[in-house]
């Protein structure tokens, strides 16, 4: 997953950042929430017998809170008035299944171990809105969120 990231993250930033500029920290939230998606850490054996929303949405729960933390924000779901919110975000952060990085999963699937920098990948079109849709939410999260309100 690690290393995933950095290819996301290589590729993010040749499509999107001008020299001189960073990744800031909703973005680095952002490209790490999806590259979990894409990854899949957690396999629940009988998803259809899933008793409760962490049981089903595990690999989502587990990337907005890794994501969050890198916000320095906590992932608090139960709270009735975000409840909807956090049930949404778990919805788009399901279908970011990043087609960028399908080369490098084929790659792992055959046990072929490649030096990252022999991978040229380029940001897919299809990724292009779950990318920039993610970024824009966790910046809304991030204290950088707070100056668009003001």
């Amino acid at each position: 997953m690690a290393r995933g990231y950095f290819l996301l993250n290589k590729a993010y930033k040749q499509w999107r950042i001008t020299p001189g500029h960073y990744t800031e920290l909703p973005k680095i939230a952002a490209l790490q929430a999806a590259t979990i998606i894409r990854f899949q850490p957690f396999r629940p054996l009988h998803i259809s017998e899933a008793s409760s929303t962490a049981e089903a949405r595990c690999n989502e729960i587990f990337a907005c809170t890794y994501a969050l933390a890198i916000l320095e924000r906590h992932f608090v779901p139960d709270t009735p008035e975000k409840r909807d919110f956090w049930l949404r975000l778990l919805d788009i952060l399901a279908q970011a299944d990043i087609e960028t990085l399908e080369p490098y999963v084929v790659d792992i699937d055959m046990q072929c171990v490649r030096p990252l920098n022999e991978y040229t990948l380029a940001i897919h079109k299809d990724d292009k809105l779950v990318i920039n849709s993610l970024i824009s939410i966790f910046e809304l999260i991030s204290d950088k969120g707070q100056q668009f309100w003001k």
